[in-house]
């Protein structure tokens, strides 16, 4: 449920070995999260997906910013997010725990988070894993008919960088491993982060394992911009 301070705020730890490595980013609320003030109802797949596409123009429109090697980065649905948009062309795609399949996961079902009651068939509430409730509307799901993350990719050209916490309880790892796998392209690279979790423990207060997954995203990062030219 993206929001730029969310999950441990590990993105802005992420952030700042990015542009310690001379690679600019931005942090975006989705839809209705953190300080955007849309509507609940409106949080659905297009409209998170317009999100996504107005982020990246506008760092296209940004002076100092090189618009052939502008990439995406996305954490959990947000990874799913950023394969959707591959349309966009970017530079790179990059996955973190990423929910990165169209096949029904195995054992979701059974987890507090995706237990949902529908109210009047309308509304449900989500219970968070930092301790906080979102509203969710079903028109979430509904929305989600129709996206395909292996469709999105078919003719996706840039990097793809899959990051995994080995021991993520929330997104079973082997989720991004088998997506990894199973992508035809050959521009990928896969990064393990072993005893991580969904955040790489950045709920627990422990940031050790957050830093190892930053250190190695953005020395590649940094390695994939440089063979670019």
């Amino acid at each position: 449920m993206a929001y730029k301070e969310g999950d441990g705020l590990f993105q802005g730890i992420l952030a700042d070995y990015l542009a310690r490595k001379g690679i600019a980013s931005l942090r975006i609320d989705c839809t209705s999260m953190g300080e955007n003030r849309n509507d609940r109802r409106d949080y659905t797949y297009p409209n998170l997906l317009s999100d996504v596409a107005t982020a990246y123009r506008h760092m296209q429109s940004k002076p100092g910013i090189d618009p052939k090697r502008i990439g995406l980065i996305g954490h959990s649905l947000g990874g799913k997010l950023v394969c959707l948009s591959a349309d966009l062309k970017p530079f790179c795609i990059v996955t973190l725990n990423g929910g990165v399949t169209d096949k029904e996961i195995p054992g979701m079902k059974d987890k507090p988070m995706y237990r949902n009651v529908w109210v009047n068939d309308e509304y449900t509430i989500v219970p968070c894993s930092d301790g906080r409730h979102e509203l969710l509307y079903k028109t979430f799901n509904d929305s989600a008919a129709g996206y395909s993350v292996s469709q999105s990719l078919k003719d996706y050209q840039g990097d793809l960088v899959v990051v995994v916490g080995m021991s993520d309880p929330t997104l079973p790892p082997q989720v991004s491993l088998d997506f990894y796998d199973e992508y035809p392209g050959t521009k990928k690279t896969l990064i393990k982060i072993e005893d991580a979790n969904h955040t790489f423990n950045a709920k627990t207060g422990d940031y050790t394992k957050v830093y190892e997954m930053s250190e190695k995203l953005a020395d590649l990062l940094k390695d994939l911009c440089a063979k670019a030219g």
